[in-house]
């Protein structure tokens, strides 16, 4: 009889298929994904959702597997899927989820996110990606994934206003066409959209964004030339300085930091009471310092940075880049000073939250100093 029971068993394990274990044929599949055979690693990943309908590393694999083989509609269901079971569990982890997380090559559920985010800023749906930023933001499990979606958060947040200032200038444009002022706003609003388009890593846009700055420069400089040409006392140096920022910022993304140098001061020399120049200036040459075995132009970056705080105080990535350069130079109180301002000017909570850590490093730099000095 014990025998026989033993046999019935075993024979309701293999019609059921209650000995099939989802986490081992997931296990299966990362290793024939790791060895590039994604044919079996798709058979083993479908058994393992077949097993186990929310396994959300399931879906992130599936996902990658299709953005490697190009198939974008396959990586986009995959991340939907991942995605909508994160959001369904309030974003909570489960066993798999936290085995996929820690293994090699890192499983998130942001990823899923970040990518869906990426989708709706393509489309210029700016208000769904940043929602889908904000849920990466709001539930950190990783580091990388959080500065990721903050980064790209600030360009997408950019690209909503960027959007706007583009729709009035094509207006403005409609009605005067050969208006050197309205060419060199769009050639400058186009280098900034290329600007920010670097920072999320979007090459290929960045490099039509930039052929298209310039378009519009080349537009703006031969509509001064003949505006000079027919009233020869006139000047328009804000909008020649503008053009030559634009070719500074085109310079400094080829890496050309002397002709980059070179247009930045000629834009600070032209329109000196714009923060953005003496701001440039000051940018390129710790980019330039940052490139030298020896480094000598920190006196000129301060004095540049300090011009760019006095004439827009409220801009707080002005303020954080002079605080660290005067903490730079052992001025800790007076950089402890500027900190404060840029955090009253900030809005955004990681920048904050780093700031706060500086300032705690500064108060225990300052306590150190006066234990030192105290007899």
């Amino acid at each position: 009889m014990k025998s026989r029971a033993i046999l019935v068993t075993a024979a309701l394990l293999l019609l059921g298929g209650c000995a099939e274990d989802p986490d081992k044929h997931f296990e299966t599949g990362l290793e024939n994904y790791n060895r590039k055979d994604f044919t079996v690693a798709k058979n083993y990943l479908r058994k393992t959702l077949a097993l186990k309908p929310d396994h959300v590393p399931a879906y992130l694999l599936l996902a990658r597997i299709g953005i490697e083989g190009g198939d974008e509609q396959a990586a986009e269901l995959n991340y939907r899927n991942a995605y909508n079971i994160a959001q369904q569990r309030d974003y909570k982890l489960e066993v798999e989820d936290v085995r996929a997380r820690d293994n090699q090559i890192g499983l998130y559920w942001q990823e899923a996110a970040y990518y869906l985010a990426d989708l709706e800023f393509q489309s210029q749906n700016y208000n769904r990606a940043i929602v889908l930023y904000d849920e990466i933001l709001a539930n950190e499990n990783s580091g990388y994934w959080l500065k990721r979606a903050f980064e790209a958060k600030g360009v997408t947040q950019d690209f909503f206003d960027y959007r706007k200032r583009l729709d009035s200038l094509r207006q403005q444009k409609y009605a005067n066409q050969n208006d050197p002022r309205v060419n060199a706003e769009i050639s400058l609003l186009m280098m900034e959209m290329a600007t920010g388009l670097t920072r999320v890593g979007k090459l290929k846009s960045v490099a039509d964004q930039v052929a298209i700055s310039k378009d519009f420069r080349k537009q703006a400089e031969i509509g001064l030339q003949e505006i000079y040409s027919a009233s020869p006392g006139l000047k328009l140096p804000q909008t020649e300085a503008m053009i030559a920022y634009t070719d500074s910022q085109e310079h400094l993304m080829r890496a050309r930091f002397d002709e980059a140098l070179a247009a930045a001061r000629t834009a600070s020399e032209k329109d000196p009471q714009n923060g953005r120049y003496q701001f440039a200036v000051a940018n390129i040459l710790q980019v330039i310092d940052s490139q030298s075995d020896n480094p000598s132009n920190l006196d000129q970056i301060i004095a540049h940075a300090k011009r760019a705080v006095d004439l827009e105080p409220e801009v707080w990535r002005y303020l954080i880049f002079y605080a660290g350069r005067l903490r730079e130079i052992g001025q800790l109180e007076d950089s402890y000073t500027y900190l404060l301002r840029a955090r009253k000017y900030c809005n955004e909570e990681q920048v904050m939250r780093e700031i706060d850590e500086t300032l705690s490093a500064i108060e225990k730099a300052l306590d150190a100093e006066m234990e030192e000095d105290t007899p």
